[in-house]
């Protein structure tokens, strides 16, 4: 495994053959504000499962245990789905990601080069970044993609996600950073490269991204502080810059200063205001609460919302304020039991609740990879995210979670075979 101690090659020892694994992994991310073409990248390591098979050990114990908190509530409420076969498609989608992060832990625990996954990746982040800040300063990114009333969507144009995803995406950022920032010097005001990447999740717009962004940017500030790697000089000069940077995008971007005044609208007190400040979103929670009533223990499936609400006198229309269809509850802790119940519910509590022991343990030791990776996923399953479907693979960035979810085996991993 390539160490921390390794400075003399920024990407340590490369080969293709060796590391085809990582490589495989960051053109899934290349390909991932492409759509379902993402899956071609992945098509390797189904290639390796199906010919060498999984080995029973250790690590694929845990590893299972915690897909099966996934997938079996996912099971259950296939008897009581209102949209049987979006829901399969589901099961099927998460049964083929748990395969593949069996295959990830066992080709990548023998042999991974973290400097090359975690540079690389975090350079793709930068880029996505820098292709934001273009489109907001010039009227379009790279690509020629325009913004959409005043925000940020970069390479994930015409969808308004890339707030959230580089939110999602950040913790490769910083653990890139610590690790080229480690010694004294010039190198340390690479840490300002964060303040780009948070004015574009800003610019995004989305509020969802902008608080995991902030989850995220706590955790692995004090994470640094415990470490003894916190650039205070660093910090209060980029954290000026963030300030500012904020302030002049809020007053020349009439879309961003309509849409944080809405924000703010949430200590207003009012529930009208409340709701307003939510996107209408106070009007699905209580109408996903009525649902979660009806069918309490298995739930209704995927997508099945806008199919409940309908029998129960609720207008799905009169819920949103527009003619889309409810399809989830916009906050996971609604979601979860809204698609799967209790059963579901309780699942979900227990792994997000083992995740957080492994973001302490890792924090502990401390391992800033496993510590990385572990809050990444971590933050993108907590209860109060309010944007995408839980279950939803592919628009809840949950693909990319799996992927996380199977770095967190890593260290461990490469710790027990050098001891």
């Amino acid at each position: 495994m390539t160490t921390e101690n390794n400075n003399n090659h920024i990407f340590g020892s490369f080969s293709v053959r060796e590391n085809w694994p990582e490589l495989c992994i960051i053109f899934f991310v290349v390909l991932y504000p492409f759509g379902e073409i993402m899956h071609v990248a992945l098509l390797p390591f189904l290639y390796f499962l199906l010919r060498h098979g999984v080995e029973r050990d250790v690590w694929m114990k845990p590893y299972f245990s915690i897909a099966s908190l996934f997938l079996i509530p996912l099971l259950l409420s296939s008897i009581t789905a209102l949209v049987l076969k979006r829901h399969i498609e589901i099961i099927l989608q998460w049964a083929c990601y748990i395969a593949l992060g069996a295959a990830l832990i066992a080709i990548l625990r023998r042999r991974i080069n973290e400097d090359l996954l975690i540079y690389c990746v975090a350079a793709l982040v930068l880029f996505a970044t820098l292709d934001g800040l273009v489109q907001f300063l010039f009227g379009v990114n790279f690509f020629g993609n325009p913004l959409i009333a005043g925000r940020v969507s970069g390479v994930f144009y015409p969808h308004l996600k890339l707030s959230v995803d580089l939110a999602h995406l950040s913790p490769f950022v910083f653990e890139a950073l610590r690790r080229y920032a480690r010694s004294e010097g010039i190198r340390q005001f690479a840490w300002l490269l964060i303040v780009p990447l948070a004015l574009v999740i800003f610019l995004g717009g989305n509020r969802s991204g902008w608080l995991t962004f902030f989850v995220i940017s706590v955790l692995y500030t004090v994470f640094l502080l415990y470490r003894r790697e916190f650039p205070v000089k660093v910090f209060l000069i980029g954290l000026m810059a963030a300030i500012v940077s904020v302030y002049v995008s809020i007053k020349v971007s009439p879309g961003i200063e309509e849409r944080v005044n809405r924000t703010m609208l949430v200590f207003s007190g009012d529930s009208n205001a409340l709701n307003r400040a939510s996107s209408h979103r106070m009007a699905v929670f209580d109408a996903a609460k009525t649902v979660i009533a009806e069918y309490p223990w298995l739930g209704v499936g995927e997508s099945g919302f806008d199919e409940a609400v309908v029998p129960l006198g609720i207008d799905p229309k009169e819920v949103r304020g527009d003619d889309r269809r409810l399809r989830h509850a916009h906050f996971n802790l609604l979601d979860v039991p809204l698609q799967t119940g209790i059963v579901g519910l309780i699942a979900y509590l227990l792994a997000f609740l083992w995740l957080l022991v492994r973001v302490w343990q890792a924090a502990r030791h401390p391992n800033a990879m496993s510590f990385a990776m572990a809050a990444g996923v971590a933050v993108a399953m907590m209860p109060i995210n309010m944007h995408y479907s839980f279950y939803d693979v592919r628009h809840a960035s949950l693909s990319l979670v799996f992927l996380m979810l199977s770095f967190v085996y890593l260290p461990a991993a490469g710790a027990k075979s050098k001891n």
